[in-house]
């Protein structure tokens, strides 16, 4: 492989997979089980995959599958990343009796693990007393994640695990940056980046506990109990349970100081 040629991977919608200036492997590549088997390998980067595991994960439907359908998805795929074989043998996925693995030395890049280092650079700032800056790399992570984590594959087993940790990372991100916003004195940004959260995960309670407390320090009081209703009616409807305790005593804090404002 030229040295010149870096492996593109975006997971964060939309899906683009590509090396070098050769056609990209995203939304408008047909073979799905391909794209598939990338990421499959990918995800399990530094380990050896046997045919029969990856037959079993990617192809669960066939029971008897014969076990060339791996190798000639590989094959595909490989064409697909590299064209016709490299003189000095493929690059970009190994194989080694029977198994197959991802080369992680390849000069390659991600949005995934960009995300995740801008993340833990965040946090590690904040943790050394320098908000500002830590405000600064939250958003440099949030921004990194242009949409839903590989949500072309929601629906199979294999990638559930990573799709829901993915989720829960943006998660914290989304509401550790509020938090600090609000620390900052910034309730306007703590307010979007809440909502953010909540557009994500309707049922994810203490972004509405951020976004309340938001509203409130921003002198949006009777917008903050309106989110306290919100969040137990969706509760209420969605899981049939109550908003939980700590959720429930800030919003009689709330309430207290609008009574008393009033």
């Amino acid at each position: 492989m030229p040295p010149h040629e870096v492996l593109q991977i975006h997971l964060f919608e939309p899906l683009h997979i590509q090396l070098g200036a050769r056609p990209p492997l995203d939304v408008n590549y047909p073979r799905r089980k391909a794209k598939a088997l990338f990421v499959y390998l990918y995800l399990n980067r530094g380990r050896w995959i046997s045919k029969y595991q990856l037959l079993a994960d990617l192809w669960p439907e066939s029971e008897h599958a014969d076990p060339g359908r791996v190798k000639h998805t590989i094959q595909i795929l490989r064409s697909a990343l590299e064209g016709q074989r490299p003189i000095d043998g493929w690059q970009v996925i190994l194989e080694k009796g029977g198994s197959y693995a991802f080369n992680a030395s390849l000069d390659w890049t991600s949005d995934v693990e960009q995300f995740e280092d801008t993340l833990r650079l965040a946090r590690a700032t904040r943790d050394l007393g320098d908000k500002s800056a830590a405000r600064e790399y939250f958003r440099a992570a949030i921004a990194i994640r242009r949409g839903a984590f590989l949500s072309e594959f929601r629906y199979d087993d294999w990638a559930a695990v990573e799709i829901a940790r993915q989720h829960e990372l943006f998660m914290q991100a989304l509401e550790e940056a509020a938090r600090l916003e609000i620390s900052a004195g910034k309730y306007t940004n703590a307010i979007e980046l809440s909502r953010s959260a909540i557009r994500e995960d309707s049922l994810h309670e203490s972004s509405y506990v951020e976004l309340m407390r938001a509203l409130w320090l921003d002198g949006r009081r009777t917008d903050a109990l309106r989110e306290y209703h919100r969040l137990r009616d969706i509760l209420a409807k969605r899981l049939d349970v109550e908003p939980q305790t700590q959720t429930t005593q800030l919003y009689e804090a709330i309430r207290r100081d609008s009574a008393v404002a009033v």
